[in-house]
């Protein structure tokens, strides 16, 4: 596990940007759409290996911006289940397979399904999700689960 400060090369130290909840939850909050999508088509659509890469590239850049948040005043991370509820939850909730299958029919514009059930695919997303929540509570973007996508 790296935490999110460790991940960067020398001479790119990145802080840890403690922040209040509200905030966080705006910035987590803009960021979840983008996530999803990209999690989306590298689970239920086909894609070439570089432009599988460019989204796995996204993904950490985005997860890197969240797992660097630390909340004030005492400059905890977020807590696993806020990102949790944040990234997954707030969306998909109770209505997983709907929203799950509307959102690749929405992809499928521009970017052939593939032939992964819809019920896998949620059941796949769901953990991942909760595996993310867990490293971002530890300020770990959680590089290795996408990596394995």
């Amino acid at each position: 596990m790296v935490r999110a400060t460790e991940l960067l090369g020398p001479g790119e130290a990145l802080m840890e940007m403690s922040i209040r909840k509200k905030k966080a939850e705006q910035i987590v909050g803009g960021l979840e759409q983008p996530i999803n999508l990209h999690l989306l088509k590298l689970l239920g659509c086909l894609a070439g290996p570089e432009m599988r890469q460019h989204w796995k590239r996204e993904l950490e850049t985005w997860l890197l911006r969240i797992a660097a948040i630390t909340l004030k005043p005492d400059g905890t991370p977020i807590p696993a289940e806020m990102a949790y509820q944040w990234l997954y939850d707030e969306t998909f909730g109770g209505s997983e397979q709907r929203n799950v299958e509307m959102m690749l029919r929405f992809l499928a514009r521009d970017y052939p399904r593939n032939e992964v059930d819809t019920a896998v695919i949620v059941d796949r997303l769901r953990s991942i999700h909760e595996r993310l929540a867990e490293r971002i509570a530890q300020n770990d973007p959680g590089t290795e689960i996408i990596e394995a996508l």
